[in-house]
């Protein structure tokens, strides 16, 4: 699996941190923080080659879900590109994302695309 997603865990993003490096994981997986959420990530997966779903808008204000528009799926694209860089540049462990969750954005999306899933279709 590209990413775990830890959103009902018990254990704090530390704790997460020194079982990754106690496990001999350090280098290879990331404790990513978001906010309230944890993801471990797997830093030798290209989470960009090859990964273009669509977005669905099923925002509350609409009467039915349609195709995101242009510019909220390439907003959504840029932050995903800039989390996933900073990421792969860091020589820590964990990783603070917070910075980067501002804007509206829908962190289930933004899980979504690190766990690449579903494959083909997103909602925001």
């Amino acid at each position: 699996k590209p990413s775990v997603l830890f959103d009902f865990c018990c254990a704090t993003p530390t704790q997460l941190t020194r079982i990754v490096e106690e496990s001999g994981l350090e280098g290879r997986v990331k404790v990513v923080k978001l906010l309230e959420d944890v993801v471990l990530v797997d830093t030798e997966h290209h989470f960009l080659a090859n990964y273009s779903p669509l977005f669905v808008d099923c925002s509350r204000r609409l009467g039915e879900p349609v195709l995101a528009a242009k510019e909220v799926v390439e907003e959504y694209r840029n932050v995903f590109s800039r989390m996933v860089e900073v990421v792969a540049s860091s020589s820590s462990t964990l990783i603070d994302l917070d910075v980067l969750c501002g804007g509206g954005l829908c962190l289930t999306t933004v899980f979504g695309m690190f766990l690449q899933y579903p494959y083909r279709l997103l909602y925001i």
